[in-house]
């Protein structure tokens, strides 16, 4: 039962972004990006840079990361994902009591379900 919770919590863990901007889908279309939010940013090798985004521009998403100014230019982006890992653990817990519950009924459904069929007689 622990490995599926661990594995459950794991997989929500692992899918907790949410694609924002991709370049074969939006096309130069940023308009899901917003100023005062936290995103990792994909250029055309795959690069990654996390960054606070500060504005964007015409030309360009500006922001920080680790207290340095950022600058990447939009032609230059393939994906930009934002990170909700806060939600999703939250989810991946609610997931994991249920399920934990549901495996505690089913225990006790069992255990009462031998107890009785050994207080029987045999037919």
């Amino acid at each position: 039962m622990k490995n599926i919770i661990i594995i459950l919590l794991l997989l929500a863990t692992v899918s907790c972004a949410s694609i924002k901007y991709n370049l074969s889908q939006d096309k130069g279309n940023f308009s899901e990006i917003k100023a005062g939010e936290k995103y990792s940013v994909f250029d055309l090798k795959d690069n990654k840079s996390i960054i606070n985004v500060t504005s964007i521009q015409n030309d360009s998403i500006i922001g920080t990361n680790k207290d340095q100014r950022v600058s990447i230019a939009k032609k230059d982006i393939k994906d930009i994902v934002k990170n909700q890992t806060g939600a999703t653990v939250k989810l991946a817990t609610v997931g994991a009591a249920v399920i934990y519950g549901a495996y505690v009924i089913l225990k006790g459904v069992k255990d009462t379900a031998e107890s009785i069929g050994r207080a029987l007689p045999p037919l």
